[in-house]
């Protein structure tokens, strides 16, 4: 089963048509299943950026959640319980505005490789 990238989308098109162009270039990203979760109120353009997409996808829309002032919070949460359903590995949040280094990927197997009680992993650089 493959591991799992969740990308939370909103109304930055733009944003995230540079944020696949730099997952396109990402050592292993072919091997991943990406799962785009589109929050409540999206852009209708983010579909024109997701559709040509060339590696294992899903669209999912956030339906819409009836707790005040936590609609961002829910559509990640939720999108979390859909990336665990879909893989019995590991699940990767790149968000519609984060451009990741080639090695991405890699640097993270390797630090769950050398870790494996880690819950999570996180790394940036400016």
């Amino acid at each position: 089963m493959k591991d799992v990238v969740l990308i939370p989308c909103w109304r930055r098109a733009e944003m995230l048509y540079h944020t696949l162009q730099h997952i396109l270039h990402a050592e292993g990203a072919e091997n991943m299943h990406y799962i785009f979760r589109m929050d409540t109120g999206h852009s209708h353009e983010l579909h024109e950026v997701v559709r040509d997409f060339p590696f294992s996808h899903e669209v999912a829309t956030t339906a819409g959640s009836s707790f005040r002032h936590t609609k961002q919070s829910y559509s990640v949460l939720s999108g979390y319980d859909l990336a665990t359903h879909r893989t019995n590995g590991k699940v990767f949040l790149i968000e519609e505005d984060i451009f990741i280094a080639s090695d991405f990927f890699k640097y993270h197997d390797r630090v769950h490789a050398q870790h494996p009680e880690l819950f999570c992993s996180i790394a940036v650089a400016n």
